[in-house]
């Protein structure tokens, strides 16, 4: 007898070994995990769209990949730019969402250093952060 992987309860999947799992393909992933998957996505998204407006005005920055461990200073932010002579960053969380303490530690440093730092959750907060940044 054959039990499909759709079948089987989140409670048995989170006891399963992770090997097992991943031989189940999606099917075999915790909630937990799929949530965490979809909230990468969401992060790199707004991340894209921001890159792509910061583009649009000609500001020049630097982005690290999300996509491969970073070999910058951890919890360093998202974006670094400079608007009118100040160094500028922007950290970008999902909705809800907060820096984790190694971020928090490296923005509150980068505040007492004299920088312009702002964690987004959206496009649009990042666009009213750049026009703060401006004025």
């Amino acid at each position: 007898m054959r039990i499909s992987a759709n079948a089987i309860p989140e409670h048995i999947l989170r006891l399963m070994p992770q090997a097992e799992r991943q031989r189940l393909g999606k099917a075999g992933r915790t909630m937990l995990e799929i949530e965490a998957k979809n909230g990468r996505k969401l992060e790199k998204q707004i991340q894209a769209e921001i890159a792509q407006y910061l583009r649009l005005h000609e500001v020049p920055f630097f982005c690290q990949r999300m996509d491969r461990r970073t070999t910058g200073t951890v919890g360093w932010p998202d974006f670094t730019f400079v608007v009118k002579g100040r160094a500028c960053f922007l950290e970008v969380k999902r909705p809800g969402e907060n820096p984790d303490p190694e971020q928090a530690k490296v923005l509150s440093a980068l505040i007492e250093a004299g920088a312009f730092v702002r964690v987004v959750h959206s496009l649009q907060e990042a666009i009213d952060a750049y026009h703060e940044m401006s004025n």
